[in-house]
């Protein structure tokens, strides 16, 4: 017996739009008035405008803008994630890449956006060039109310000013502060009480480049709601962020190398941490992921430098729950030293055991190793 979709009951018709893609639903409002009724606002739903290296034009953007504002049921209070890039205000026909956004269109956007008052997480590529062109758009992003998911890429000192006189209590924040100035020689310093607005419910951070990022942090005032950090880029030291993020649950490092590691860091609350190099920490973790391979490293850094920084990360932490790329050196000294490990993730990128062991059986060959 088959069913129509439109029959369901429309709080599962929702719950099954929300699992398709906005062009999915794009389709299925056009079969006919009653599915155009129900699909139609999970195609606005999650809008991109630009695209990631090919020019779009203003003139498409334009278009976007006055259908959001046209209908009387205005269609932009659908509107909950965001995504722009700048070329969607670059001429598709253009000489150069450079210096060419159209500012009047971004004053449209701005005016579509204030009236996106069910907007919940907004995603700029080019952040700080885009607010260089036109400064007034800082206000009309700043002036967005509900805003729970906050994404600046290749953010700088505008982008960072605008964050923190936000009306929005976002509870993730991804900053990508490769636009920050290159001869920066002081710490930005803002008002606690700007701070304590911004961070209120603040749970989740993501911070890229952070050489600039360092520079950012107010080491005088604590985030403590943030229970999970992700850093991308090398640091000199992690003691900086020990003390602003108390709190943390969850640690994701992408970096070649921790710059300080005299003193090893803490944090009481740490429940899983995953790094692609050693770094220096203390305090029992859960789960701890090594993601790199411990057997062939970066030509950059030797191998005796690596190796007892690892031994000694996972000595300092005692995982339970342990994921590595291991060679025999280690796992043999994982088995005798590391014991407070009882699930043990192998990444093998190539084979660890000895083909001349004549063991075919690996879990045969780890058993024997481990036991």
């Amino acid at each position: 017996m088959s069913m129509n979709l439109l029959s369901l009951d429309l709080d599962v018709v929702h719950v099954i739009l929300s699992e398709i893609q906005p062009p999915d639903a794009l389709n299925l409002s056009l079969t006919c008035r009653a599915a155009h009724t129900v699909a139609y606002p999970r195609f606005l739903s999650e809008v991109v405008l630009g695209h990631p290296w090919r020019r779009t034009g203003p003139d498409r953007l334009l278009r976007f803008c006055a259908s959001m504002l046209a209908d009387t049921s205005l269609h932009v209070l659908l509107l909950r994630e965001l995504t722009i890039h700048k070329t969607a205000f670059q001429p598709k026909r253009a000489a150069s890449s450079h210096g060419l956004i159209d500012s009047s269109a971004m004053a449209f956007l701005a005016e579509v956006l204030k009236y996106a008052v069910n907007l919940r997480r907004i995603c700029i590529h080019d952040t700080e060039e885009l607010l260089e062109t036109n400064p007034e758009f800082r206000w009309t992003l700043a002036s967005l109310p509900n805003l729970q998911d906050i994404s600046f890429l290749n953010a700088g000192l505008r982008s960072i000013d605008m964050l923190i006189s936000s009306s929005s209590h976002p509870r993730r924040i991804d900053l990508d502060l490769s636009g920050l100035p290159t001869d920066m020689d002081a710490p930005l310093v803002y008002s606690t009480e700007a701070l304590e607005y911004l961070m209120r419910d603040v749970v989740d951070v993501k911070l890229s480049r952070v050489t600039g990022a360092m520079l950012t942090i107010v080491t005088d005032y604590t985030w403590p709601k943030v229970e999970q950090l992700e850093i991308f880029g090398d640091l000199q030291s992690l003691e900086p962020f020990a003390s602003v993020y108390p709190g943390l649950r969850r640690l994701s490092l992408v970096c070649s190398y921790v710059d300080d590691v005299s003193a090893p860091v803490r944090w009481e609350a740490l429940d899983y941490l995953s790094t692609s190099c050693p770094v220096p920490l203390e305090g029992n973790v859960r789960r701890v992921e090594l993601i790199y391979d411990l057997d062939t490293l970066l030509d950059s850094v030797p191998y005796s430098v690596w190796a007892p920084g690892s031994m000694a990360l996972l000595q300092k932490t005692m995982p339970v729950v342990l994921a590595c790329s291991p060679n025999m050196q280690i796992l043999r000294w994982i088995a005798n030293v590391v014991t407070s490990v009882r699930v043990l993730q192998v990444y093998a990128y190539q084979p660890i055991h000895p083909d001349v062991a004549g063991v075919d059986d690996v879990e045969t060959w780890l058993v024997s190793i481990l036991y």
